[in-house]
């Protein structure tokens, strides 16, 4: 079952859990979204985290990433290494390279050299952090999208009409193999969004996960 944490500041509240967790993995390895919302989480641990978290010992993977150059603003990449990579260079971090033919093979690739895989073979990230859009998408798994019934790829490209650009992104086997799987959602805009999660409506309620919401955000639920 997923935990819902209504939070005056949920990024800081989501940092000071992080926090926690990090000290207890001896090499953490987490993946991270893009997009508008994790930019001031990103800031606050380059600012405020930058000497406490352990990421001399962190490996940073990406959840997704738009097929765009990387000084494009519309590029996951660029809003990591703007908000967070460049004040942790002694982190290992590694760029979807959506340039290259085969990007997704390729990463999966990554995330199987990389990552210690479990029992079943499927590669185990210690805490993936997921946002929400206002459709239910997470990941760039997007309602009614064949990525969504994906069970044996690790990483898939989508290419959907009416969703530009393509995008490179992580499927449900790895997010389900997570140890674990947060969520960072604030404004009234994804509160529709985050009650049919409750309801397991949308593709980001097939995840079992905590929920770092404001108010806002939680008011449907």
């Amino acid at each position: 079952m997923s935990e819902y944490r209504v939070c005056a500041d949920p990024v800081r509240s989501f940092a000071e859990a992080f926090a926690g967790e990090m000290a207890r993995i001896e090499h953490p390895r987490i993946a991270l979204s893009g997009g508008c919302t994790p930019r001031p989480l990103y800031r606050l641990w380059a600012r405020e985290y930058r000497t406490v978290l352990p990421w001399d010992r962190t490996h940073i993977f990406q959840v997704d990433e738009r097929c765009v150059r990387t000084d494009s603003d519309a590029s996951n990449w660029k809003l990591l290494h703007e908000a967070l990579l460049w004040a942790i260079p002694e982190a290992r971090a590694y760029r979807m390279e959506t340039e290259r033919d085969g990007a997704a093979e390729a990463y999966e690739q990554v995330l199987r050299n990389h990552v210690p895989a479990g029992e079943d073979g499927i590669p185990r990230l210690d805490l993936v952090l997921l946002g929400l859009g206002a459709d239910g998408h997470t990941a760039s798994l997007f309602p009614g999208t064949p990525a969504l019934q994906e069970r044996e790829r690790l990483v898939v490209r989508t290419d959907t009409p009416g969703i530009e650009p393509a995008r490179i992104t992580l499927t449900f086997p790895v997010l389900e193999a997570a140890h674990r799987r947060w969520f960072l959602v604030t404004g009234s805009a994804k509160a529709e969004a985050v009650a049919a999660a409750d309801a397991r409506a949308n593709p980001a309620g097939k995840l079992d996960a905590i929920w770092f919401l404001d108010a806002e955000a939680a008011s449907a639920i």
